[in-house]
């Protein structure tokens, strides 16, 4: 095993609109322990459905492929599987779990891992199940990158000779190895000769939820601030690129949208519309200061205190006090 990026301990920026009544927001992300990042090589295991296994060891390698650790009656299942034929394949990674194919856990989760790898990749292809094939983002990120991929059956065994087994980058996901998530960063930053200066309102009318209830009244707004409204499921991830590397001021509702600051030239400005109340879900709060971005926030009474369901109400006088202040 090789430890690729040893732990540390991560002192984040306060927001640039900060303040102290709102520290109960940022508590537990301020400060925080990220763990080392290890690279193991395996030779001769299984992948059965979503985990490898190594039966020469009699061991499954269920941290880097679960959120969650299967029961016994899964473990059975799955083990069953070593009956059946496999499909052989000689070099691979695995660098995801159960969450990689959403937007937000592809770039910041499962590429960091890859990343981390890189010294060690030759001839490797990307192992994903056949489910990821309808992800035009995950296709074309993996092309860009010079990655070959793999897919596979999830009813069928699959026998690698060699394969490279990275760990999680961070030790939750909404945190990250600033290493890996800035070379992630890299990899996608093309060289622009012109200093970005766009505006840009990713909109989340189009989603099955977390929308902004009074959004038809905040548009008019941002508009006259000089922001641009854009739906970004509209777009194939390649057009998403060109338009973030053009742009200097990002905001969006909490979602997949602000992911995008990860295209962004260090020195963006993100505006997040945060649920009010909520100090757990501070994964753009963190990648922004990670990413050396100026962070902005406001929060908004939603309908739930469930910060993945809620719809929000934006106060107006408020919105407008921070793009004023954004301005500045």
């Amino acid at each position: 095993m090789i430890i690729a990026h040893p732990e540390y301990n991560v002192d984040r920026n306060l927001p640039r609109n900060f303040e102290e009544k709102d520290r109960v927001l940022f508590q537990f992300a301020l400060s925080v322990k990220i763990t080392p990042t290890t690279v193991e090589v395996v030779n001769n295991v299984d992948i059965l459905r979503n985990t490898i296994f190594n039966r020469y060891k009699l061991k499954f390698y269920s941290n880097h492929a679960l959120l969650q650790k299967d029961s016994i009656k899964e473990k059975i299942c799955k083990l069953l599987m070593l009956c059946r034929s496999s499909k052989k394949v000689d070099k691979a990674i695995w660098i995801i779990d159960s969450w990689s194919s959403g937007y937000f856990h592809w770039f910041t989760d499962a590429l960091p891992r890859l990343i981390a790898s890189e010294k060690l990749l030759n001839n490797h292809v990307v192992l994903l199940p056949k489910a990821y094939q309808k992800e035009e983002f995950i296709l074309q990120s993996l092309e860009m990158l010079d990655m070959q991929v793999e897919f596979y059956s999830t009813i069928q065994r699959v026998h690698l000779a060699e394969l490279i087994l990275p760990s999680h980058t961070a030790p939750v996901s909404g945190n990250y190895n600033q290493v890996y998530i800035n070379k992630v960063r890299d990899k996608f930053l093309r060289e622009n000769n012109l200093a970005p200066t766009r505006k840009i309102y990713i909109s989340r009318k189009k989603a099955n939820k977390r929308k902004i209830l009074n959004e038809d009244s905040i548009v008019p707004l941002l508009e006259s601030f000089g922001y641009e409204l854009h739906y970004f499921e509209d777009y194939e991830f390649k057009d998403q690129l060109t338009l973030m590397h053009q742009t200097k001021y990002l905001v969006s509702l909490h979602g997949a949208g602000l992911t995008n600051m990860l295209f962004m030239a260090k020195g963006g400005k993100i505006l997040e519309l945060r649920n009010a109340n909520d100090p757990y879900n501070n994964c753009y709060f963190s990648l922004a200061s990670d990413l050396n971005h100026n962070y902005y926030y406001l929060s908004n009474i939603g309908n739930t205190s469930e910060t993945h369901n809620v719809n929000i109400t934006v106060d107006i006088p408020s919105l407008i006090e921070v793009l004023e202040l954004m301005e500045a």
